[in-house]
């Protein structure tokens, strides 16, 4: 790929020189860096995770049968402080 860079032309040549070879190799660094990670083989899930996701599925599909929420169940909203009521 072509790029172009304009310069101002108060910089003089050995510095645009230097900042272009500093370019050109931070670029072919990452390039190197991007090709490494690309071909990387996704990781191989354990039959543990598969189960364990199984298990969640199937309990996703499960009917709700109480609406209300967690704090509502175990009485956090009955008190000003978000505890159960001092009895």
């Amino acid at each position: 790929m072509q790029v172009t860079i304009n310069i101002p032309e108060t910089l003089p040549p050995t510095i645009i020189k230097q900042r272009i070879r500093e370019l050109e190799e931070s670029l072919q660094q990452e390039a190197k860096q991007f090709a490494a990670v690309s071909n990387k083989k996704p990781p191989q899930k354990s039959a543990k995770f598969l189960k364990l996701m199984s298990i969640a599925d199937d309990c996703a599909q499960l009917p709700t049968i109480d609406p209300r929420s967690a704090d509502e169940i175990l009485g956090y909203q009955q008190s000003e402080i978000g505890l159960w009521d001092a009895e």
